[in-house]
């Protein structure tokens, strides 16, 4: 009788442990998608409406372009990546044509540039004197944000904030 009650406790106490064990998982596995730092995905929509409603000529995007901004994003569709900004870029525009790329406060491109509309597709992005891989694609400016739209050409798309 000793040995029956024995396997009966010892039953549950494994059932209880297996129980315990899967439950907790389980909500280990739902909080895990929930994670704050997970990278965002550009609101593309949003940006390029508001570039179209407040800068549709070029003189307007020009200006709007001038001053200081910082990366803050990168998203590669084509590559399935997205991250946020892994050094401190600062990309800084001139009304006079002037640019310049740091990282870390190394500058890593500098030169002249200008504004050109894409062939094809009507859309505008600058010409550069010195490559840089943050300037590459089409241009959009909303308020605050500056991207770098690539991502039609399996590029990288660029996001920077106004500072």
């Amino acid at each position: 009788m000793k040995r029956a009650y024995f396997h009966v406790t010892a039953l549950i106490t494994i059932c209880c442990f297996a129980i315990v064990t899967y439950t907790s998982c389980t909500k280990d596995k739902a909080d895990s998608t929930t994670i704050t730092n997970t990278p965002k995905m550009i609101d593309y929509q949003r940006i390029i409406q508001c570039h179209a409603n407040n800068n549709p000529l070029p003189s307007q995007i020009t200006t709007a372009l001038e001053g200081s901004w910082l990366w803050t994003f990168r998203e590669c569709p084509f590559y399935g990546e997205n991250t946020y900004a892994t050094k401190q870029v600062v990309v800084k525009f001139t009304d006079a044509g002037v640019y310049s790329v740091t990282e870390n406060t190394v500058v890593v491109a500098q030169g002249t540039w200008t504004l050109t509309k894409k062939n094809g597709t009507g859309e505008w992005q600058i010409e550069v004197q010195q490559p840089s891989e943050y300037l590459y694609g089409h241009i959009y400016i909303c308020g605050n944000e500056l991207l770098f739209e690539d991502s039609y050409r399996d590029g990288c798309n660029n996001l920077f904030e106004k500072k």
